[in-house]
């Protein structure tokens, strides 16, 4: 359940139901956490993880007008376009999989607010260059936290840790930086004045990105095939003491040398049976919705 002790914003409408776990608390700010999908007659819930994270796709993918706008008569079509903003036509996940996961994980242990839909700030990026994975914020005592994060959803952990590290190195670059606040800050007076006001300070072109970089927090979500999950079929002493093991290795590679020990990276670590088989349930319940 989200850390309500870790400073929140008021959110702006009900979150889905809790499905994902929390299983370690954290003793200090920027301790990792493992979200669990759970068993259920010994077996590793895959299914009913895709159904949930289907039911972030709403405020995932619209922005906040057509939210506002969606009425029993137009919920279906609202449903539709969103799960069609996460779909190729030929049938394909775009890897919004992993961007959903990292949503919905800042969203409900860290009480952060989305500033720029994702599919609507990605819409705007050149292919060759890739964005952050979500794009939120969070105030904590009177102080704005900006929330830039990355998703990897990766069968190797590994080669997720890697990956990720390649980018995040990548978008502490100063010029990406300053060309994020270009992009970012007029999508979000655009969408809503206030919530602009909220962050000007921060993404104004004559801010220095020294002030962006002091308010930055970067969530990272490691999705991964997971030996704990593999070996066992419910939640057991055994399975605890593995996963811990597993999130502890994630969180020191993801931290270790510079810059990454300089700045405040938020793991998140999902374990999962199969990569491939909860793609391929994500995808089935996502296309079932268009």
């Amino acid at each position: 359940m989200a850390r309500a002790h870790r400073g929140a914003v008021e959110q702006p409408g009900e979150l889905p139901d809790p499905f994902l776990t929390s299983l370690f608390s954290q003793s200090d700010d920027w301790d990792p956490v493992t979200l669990c999908a759970g068993y259920d007659g010994g077996e590793w819930r895959c299914a009913e993880l895709a159904k949930h994270l289907a039911e972030w796709l709403l405020e995932f993918s619209l922005r906040k007008h057509e939210l506002e706008y969606i009425t029993p008569a137009t919920a279906v079509a609202a449903i539709r376009t969103a799960a069609s903003r996460v779909f190729r036509e030929d049938g394909r996940s775009r890897g919004e999989a992993g961007e959903l996961l990292l949503h919905a994980g800042c969203r409900q242990e860290f009480e952060t607010s989305q500033l720029v839909a994702r599919l609507y700030y990605k819409s705007s990026l050149d292919e060759q260059v890739h964005g952050f994975d979500c794009v939120h914020f969070r105030e904590v005592d009177n102080r704005v936290e900006l929330w830039l994060g990355e998703a990897k959803i990766i069968r190797s952990a590994d080669s997720a840790i890697s990956k990720a590290r390649q980018s995040i190195k990548s978008h502490l670059d100063r010029g990406f930086l300053a060309a994020q606040k270009v992009l970012i800050a007029p999508k979000i007076s655009s969408e809503s004045d206030e919530l602009y006001r909220k962050v000007e300070h921060l993404l104004h072109r004559n801010t220095p990105v020294d002030r962006l970089l002091d308010a930055l927090v970067v969530p990272v979500l490691i999705a991964t095939d997971s030996e704990a999950v593999a070996k066992h079929d419910r939640h057991c002493d055994g399975y605890m003491l593995a996963v811990h093991d597993e999130m502890s290795s994630v969180s020191a590679r993801l931290k270790r040398g510079e810059p990454f020990g300089s700045i405040r990276i938020q793991p998140i670590y999902v374990p999962l049976l199969s990569k491939e088989l909860f793609r391929r349930a994500f995808g089935a319940v996502v296309k079932g919705l268009q």
